[in-house]
């Protein structure tokens, strides 16, 4: 999809130097993903003391068979 945008010029020139690149598609593309990588982890985290789990993580690490 082609979509025109402003886009701050010192900002994209320095993400292509980081990430060692050309092209502006693969720097945005990149850019986006960290983006939604970066909310999901804030959505997970925001569940914390959230989420009641019952179980036993020593007997889970042991691998073996509840009795």
């Amino acid at each position: 999809m082609q979509t025109t945008f402003d886009i701050n010029a010192d900002l994209l020139e320095e993400a292509m130097a980081l990430a060692k690149t050309d092209s502006k598609d693969e720097v945005l593309n990149k850019a986006l993903e960290e983006f939604i990588r970066t909310m999901r982890r804030k959505d997970l985290a925001s569940l914390f003391g959230k989420v009641h789990w019952d179980g036993d993580l020593n007997q889970m690490r042991t691998n073996d068979a509840p009795d």
